[in-house]
Order: structure tokens, then C-alpha cells, then sequence
């Protein structure tokens, strides 16, 4: 697991039609609440403002009306990297923040396909 380089940011606000809402935005990861379950160990597409990163879901925890889930940034480029660094640094100094979490179903599917062959 990556050791956290800077402090967390934390309530991060929400656009108010989406069911998700940022609570944690490190250079490494991001937390959240979600109106639906994550299973553990698949991948989400988190797009912060014009930036597109892969997640690996680290837990899910099921709250009274939604989940707590922990996502680890996974397989970041450089370029991606430096422009997050950017990114978490603007927002530590209150800048906001839009974003969007979707399933990655090309991950998610290799993944299935991997335990399969794995098991035969």
C-alpha cells in the first residue's frame, strides 16, 4: 500500500444531482460516500475536474443510508501523477473540485476472466 505524502483533504463538496460525495483526496486515493455498494478489490473510473485515474476499491463499508468506500489510485502515468499532485495541492487551498465515479468494466471484466482461469 502507498505510504500518504500529504495531509488529507477532506469535505470536499458534491455537485447536487450526482449520489456520490467526496469526503478524502489524497495524492494516492480518495474516499466517499455512495448510494450504492462497491465490491472490494474492483475498479472505479474516477475523473477529478479534466483528469481520468483508475481506482482499486480497498473497503466498502455499509453505512445507515449509503457506503463508505476507500478507493487507491492504481498504475498512475507521471504526467497523470504530476497534474493530481497539482490538483490535491489547488485543493488544500479551497478550490473546488468537480468529479465523477463510474464502474471500469474493461478492468473489472479482465479481472473476473482472471479468477476463472485461476481457478480451473
Amino acid at each position: 500500500m502507498l505510504e500518504r505524502k500529504n495531509e488529507r483533504i477532506e469535505f470536499i463538496s458534491s455537485r447536487d444531482n450526482e449520489k456520490i460525495s467526496f469526503f478524502d483526496l489524497s495524492e494516492s486515493g480518495v474516499g466517499c460516500y455512495h448510494s450504492k455498494a462497491k465490491e472490494k478489490n474492483s475498479f472505479i473510473l474516477v475523473k477529478i475536474n479534466d483528469l481520468s485515474l483508475r481506482a482499486k476499491v480497498i473497503y466498502c463499508i455499509r453505512r445507515k443510508d449509503d457506503y463508505r468506500i476507500g478507493l487507491q489510485f492504481w498504475n498512475i502515468l507521471p504526467e497523470k501523477q504530476e497534474k493530481l499532485n497539482e490538483i490535491v495541492n489547488q485543493y488544500s487551498k479551497g478550490v473546488p473540485v468537480s468529479y465523477q465515479v463510474e464502474e471500469d468494466e474493461n478492468k473489472n471484466k479482465k479481472a473476473e476472466k482472471s479468477k476463472k482461469n485461476t481457478r480451473k
